[in-house]
């Protein structure tokens, strides 16, 4: 009985800590309870393990600032709420990425379109036009990122055929990014 009390009470304090921040498991890293993931290794798509969706197909930098996760990848500019029983995310598109030729054709969680978040999250996915949508604060936050990510971020994405077979215009995407920001980012 007091090996079962004492393996309770070590469950309860880990299970906030675990709740809120992150873990790495195997170059994954995982956040709310596993809820959201990043192959940070490869660069690869975040994606809600629980809405099976997924939130950045090509991830150049993530951050957390409690109680957010802020991520800054190809397909724009995202912040999502870090709690694992309420999904919410805000997102600024970047166009130039989900309008690529034969993107969203599902080959994994990296070809999920702005439809199947919509579909995924419902109102609690808010969608911006504008950089300047995002609180001063989030802004700062996001400019930060871009300045931090150093040119090996910018790695081929996870199909490095991708580039040469026009699937992802590395290029095009920047320019987009470019017009998000109002700045220029350099490599």
């Amino acid at each position: 009985m007091r090996t079962l009390k004492k393996i309770l009470i070590t469950i309860l304090i880990l299970f906030p800590f675990c709740w809120f921040y992150n873990f790495d498991l195997d170059g994954t890293m995982n956040w709310a309870l596993g809820r959201y993931e990043w192959p940070y290794q490869f660069n690869m798509a975040l994606r809600d393990n629980w809405k099976r969706v997924g939130i950045e197909g090509y991830v150049f930098s993530c951050e957390t600032h409690f109680p957010f996760i802020y991520v800054y990848g190809a397909g724009g500019f995202t912040k999502i709420l870090n709690i694992p029983f309420i999904g919410y995310v805000e997102k600024l598109p970047n166009d130039s990425f989900y309008n690529q030729k034969g993107y969203g054709e599902k080959l994994s969680y990296a070809d999920d379109t702005i439809d199947d978040m919509r579909k995924a999250y419902g109102s609690t996915l808010v969608i911006y036009t504008s950089f300047n949508d995002f609180s001063i604060q989030d802004q700062e936050i996001f400019r930060n990122m871009v300045i931090n990510t150093k040119a090996n971020d910018y790695r081929p994405p996870y199909n490095a055929n991708a580039i040469q077979e026009g699937y992802v215009n590395i290029i095009k995407v920047f320019k987009g990014l470019e017009t998000l920001l109002g700045q220029k980012i350099t490599i």
